[in-house]
């Protein structure tokens, strides 16, 4: 099964709405969407309500034909999918049915009257997690960027990506550019001649990264509480 299968299964649902015809497809991009859950909902959000953005997500698909203009149904997929998401959260925001702290981060809308005590107590934070950044070892610092803010890797970061995969630096930053999800980023950080479209080696591969961003997580949390 690939993206294009998937999307014949789909586009065949909508004009017979033969059952087995379209099974393998959801099975297929149900797999694929669980590895592409926004990082935010999958730190804060408890999995019930993961499982519900899933689910609507999925009967959406089945409910509604895709456009006929898709070129990459994984990358528009990946868009609506974080949409919907976002869609679901401040559902769930404006009936107050989803604590506060469970709120997905980088989601909440900003405060109006912040005060300088406040502002700078946020960026005193950075400072910190910046200066923490800096003292990792290159590896660890690579895993962390590359799912935050993947565009802020530093000149020294590209060389190290650049060695590993033998390509040039402006190559390195073409490939992060173009790159769609979180699996697209582990074959930059960690290339390999696995079949991307393998659902099981997928699996593997995202499992060994996260892993590797746990233990340098931990590492950055040791950091910070060094500088607290």
């Amino acid at each position: 099964m690939n993206w294009d299968v998937a999307a014949d299964g789909l586009r065949l649902w909508h004009v017979t709405r033969d059952g087995a015809a379209v099974r393998t497809a959801i099975e297929f991009v149900e797999s694929e969407l669980r590895q592409m859950v926004p990082a935010p909902v999958r730190r804060r959000w408890p999995e019930d309500l993961v499982e519900e953005a899933l689910r609507s997500f999925l009967l959406r698909l089945l409910d509604q034909p895709l456009p006929e203009d898709i070129g990459n149904l994984r990358g528009y997929l990946r868009r609506a999918f974080r949409n919907h998401c976002i869609d679901l959260y401040r559902a769930q925001n404006r009936r107050r049915e989803m604590p506060l702290d469970q709120a997905p981060a980088g989601w909440d809308l900003p405060e109006d009257d912040e005060s300088p005590e406040a502002v700078l107590k946020v960026r005193t934070h950075a400072q910190d997690v910046e200066r923490a950044l800096s003292q990792l070892e290159t590896a660890d610092r690579i895993v962390l960027v590359l799912e935050y803010a993947p565009a802020s890797l530093s000149d020294q970061d590209i060389a190290w990506l650049g060695d590993r995969l033998g390509k040039a630096p402006p190559e390195v930053r073409s490939l992060i550019a173009a790159a769609s999800d979180m699996h697209e980023f582990t074959r930059i950080f960690d290339p390999g001649d696995d079949d991307p479209e393998d659902p099981m080696a997928r699996r593997k591969r995202m499992e060994r990264f996260r892993r590797r961003r746990a233990r340098a997580r931990e590492k950055l949390l040791a950091l910070l509480k060094g500088v607290v």
